[in-house]
């Protein structure tokens, strides 16, 4: 039969690929380590990878002064603003150390994409908010922008804003973004010469299944969800 995707195994090994295909020596990530891409950074530090776990401000600088050249891996921020600084000042980085820029973000929801949610601190400044309503996410009361889309509005848009800007500077700047695996997002300078290598392996993701990833322990538990999930909707039918 033909097995549905797997989309967590299919970001993991984009993870591995793109940090494999770009020569990283160092991966920094901001803010707590993903449980889901716990495995892959261990994965990385076993081979002689460097990894550092950098706190998350947001609005204060988190960012080390190690050397080497790095993939940043962004934390799931939610709006325009704490997203655009923090690329603004990964960018700091690599221009101080004359190293290309990376910058993976392993799942992005859809939800924030294109509207602004505040929540955590610091707290976003009144210039940079839209109009707010009150909504329940995963039962906790959280202020998102009462509209969808629009300027500033939304992490995908801070991107995009950000990606123009270097554009303008004359700083060319290349964007996948996979739904198919999760929203995996990475963000890269086109000039590394590494670059076309990685934006090849990246598109495959589009169209091989991503089962095709899994450990023999994790294809094993997949199957046995799927197994269950079906004698409990046999069982419910008759």
């Amino acid at each position: 039969m033909d097995l549905p995707a797997h989309p967590l195994a299919g970001l993991r090994l984009a993870i591995s690929e793109t940090l494999d295909t770009a020569r990283v020596d160092r991966v920094s990530v901001i803010g707590p380590i993903d449980p889901i891409t716990s495995d892959v950074l261990a994965e990385f530090e076993e081979s002689g990878g460097a990894l550092e776990i950098l706190d998350c401000a947001c609005g204060a600088s988190p960012f080390s002064t190690g050397v080497g050249f790095r993939a940043w891996i962004m934390p799931t921020v939610a709006n325009y603003y704490d997203a655009y600084r923090l690329l603004y000042g990964i960018r700091a980085m690599c221009v101080t150390q004359s190293t290309p820029f990376l910058v993976l973000r392993p799942q992005l929801a859809s939800a924030s994409a294109r509207r602004d949610y505040y929540g955590g601190m610091p707290e976003v400044p009144k210039a940079w908010r839209h109009c707010s309503e009150t909504c329940l996410i995963h039962g906790e009361a959280i202020e998102r922008a009462t509209v969808n889309g629009g300027l500033r509005n939304g992490v995908v848009t801070a991107i995009e804003d950000f990606i123009q800007e270097m554009w303008d500077e004359g700083t060319a700047l290349a964007y996948s973004c996979l739904p198919p695996i999760g929203g995996f997002c990475a963000l890269f300078d086109v000039d590394a010469d590494w670059a076309a290598e990685l934006a090849y392996r990246l598109t495959k993701f589009d169209h091989k299944p991503n089962i095709a990833a899994m450990s023999e322990k994790d294809l094993k538990n997949y199957l046995e969800i799927v197994d269950r999930s079906r004698r409990h909707t046999n069982g419910s039918a008759q």
